[in-house]
């Protein structure tokens, strides 16, 4: 479902077949969420742009161990939110009531909007997801008194759920690697504000988490404002959740591991209970959630070379190819041409990685899983099924490459210092300080480059179509 308002990067689809349930897309990220069992669950994550399907899932005699990872999870928070109502978890037993999308109260985002209906109290329950384009969602809740009587709310999350799956990592219960457990470093960290007084507010820690449980509880008792914000590293995938929650009074987070394969988090606002009493058709609203998954530190050295000067990346090659350094076999006095290749490279691979992204996001995950399936190593299901599917953004992302590196200024005029191994661009300078015909040999040479290069954008633009401003999405 797509409001025309809105960004083409943010959506939700809702489906209600073979059970109700919402694809939330922002950005790269993923989030999809379903009515399981009378729960509202988080069903999956992704940072690339993939689904999984559902229908796949529930059609497996082990769906529910997408869910419950492992019998050993009672204590995950499993459902999507928490709500307590009069001393009662009200954590399943509800029922589906419908979904629509509105526009957000910003500018430029969209707000998918869930229903709910308790089948024992008299409550109903709207959960709100705010989408903008980027890869962190919002959530609030808004819940309603339907009874004819006040009703106590003693706890609220408006977002928990299982972040991470890994129950096929050594050492986890479903892994064929048996391992001996103290052999296992843990999987996950937490880094949040150690202190909130005056003085030490950016003491930011980081928690490995060893246990099965771990909670950061914050009594401000007046004295400062909250920072409920914290980050959840996974050590083996590589990506973090950055979680924050728009309070600044007291606060919980309460993080869960089962068997050391499956993490679950909630953060929530804390208060002598009640936490609010709802009068007969009153209808609250719960702190926002801030919540998005992001890659670590792979994705952020691949796009350094874009943020750092071209002519520091100069001076760098140059000072570590001097005689009697490392890399002195590498100094352009003489030949410049592998530094340059190498120069040329490192600048623009920002380019074909985000090229390949835009083509992997493209892909199904059935693809892939059906080519293991049928017993497929992996090596020969990138070749045979992944490299073909994404030929197109590779090529497109040689293209501008090899353009953009053609034209590079700032690595050209540093490196290159023999007419033999002049580039275009320092070719360029030299010509434009003959006297003579000089200038006019240079404009030549600069239209023939900027015809080169807008050859090279069309033949781009043919291979990738809408997809090629993906390319420069960081």
């Amino acid at each position: 479902m797509n409001n025309d308002s809105s960004s083409s990067q943010s959506d939700a689809l809702i489906e209600l077949s073979p059970i109700p349930s919402v694809i939330y897309r922002s950005g790269s990220t993923v989030c999809q969420e379903a009515l399981w069992n009378g729960r509202w669950v988080g069903w999956a994550w992704s940072t690339t742009g993939k689904v999984q399907e559902i229908q796949q899932l529930v059609n497996t005699p082990d769906a529910a161990r997408h869910i419950l990872p492992v019998p050993s999870a009672q204590h995950l928070a499993l459902q999507a939110f928490e709500l307590e109502i009069d001393g009662q978890s009200l954590h399943n037993r509800w029922q589906w009531v419908g979904a629509t999308q509105r526009a957000g109260e910003r500018p430029g985002t969209v707000e998918s909007v869930v229903e709910l209906r308790h089948a024992v109290r008299p409550v109903t329950v709207k959960v709100v997801t705010r989408l903008d384009g980027t890869p962190f969602l919002v959530r609030y809740l808004e819940i309603t008194n339907t009874a004819d009587r006040p009703a106590a709310l003693n706890r609220v999350t408006s977002w928990s759920g299982v972040l991470w799956n890994t129950v096929d990592c050594p050492g986890s219960h479903n892994s064929p690697m048996k391992v001996n457990p103290s052999a296992v470093k843990p999987k996950y960290r937490v880094g949040y504000l150690a202190n909130d007084y005056w003085g030490e507010e950016g003491d930011f820690r980081w928690q490995p988490l060893e246990r099965d449980t771990f909670r950061i509880e914050r009594s401000i008792m007046g004295r400062a404002f909250g920072t409920p914000y914290f980050i959840v590293e996974n050590a083996v995938t590589g990506e973090r959740f950055s979680i924050a929650l728009a309070w600044s009074g007291n606060y919980a987070v309460d993080l869960a591991i089962s068997d050391g394969s499956c993490l679950s988090a909630g953060v929530a606002p804390l208060a002598p209970a009640p936490w609010r009493v709802m009068a007969p058709g009153e209808t609250i609203i719960s702190p926002e959630v801030h919540l998005g998954p992001w890659h670590g530190t792979l994705d952020t050295l691949i796009m350094l070379p874009l943020a750092v000067p071209g002519i520091v990346l100069a001076f760098g090659y140059i000072t570590m190819s001097q005689p009697g350094r490392l890399f002195e076999s590498l100094n352009p006095t003489d030949n410049p041409t592998f530094l340059l290749i190498i120069a040329y490279a490192v600048r623009r691979l920002p380019y074909v990685v985000r090229a390949a992204v835009a083509g992997l996001q493209q892909i199904s995950a059935s693809l892939e899983e059906a080519a293991e399936n049928l017993g497929c190593p992996p090596v020969q299901t990138i070749a045979r099924i992944t490299l073909p599917l994404i030929s197109a953004n590779l090529m497109a992302g040689g293209l501008l490459v090899f353009s953009f590196a053609m034209l590079e200024v700032s690595d050209s005029l540093m490196l290159a210092q023999k007419h033999a191994y002049f580039p275009i661009t320092k070719a360029l300078y030299e010509l434009f300080q003959v006297l003579g015909n000089g200038p006019y040999l240079a404009a030549a040479l600069g239209v023939w480059s900027m015809l080169f290069l807008g050859i090279t954008l069309l033949l781009t633009n043919r291979l990738l179509g809408q997809r090629l401003g993906a390319v420069f999405r960081l």
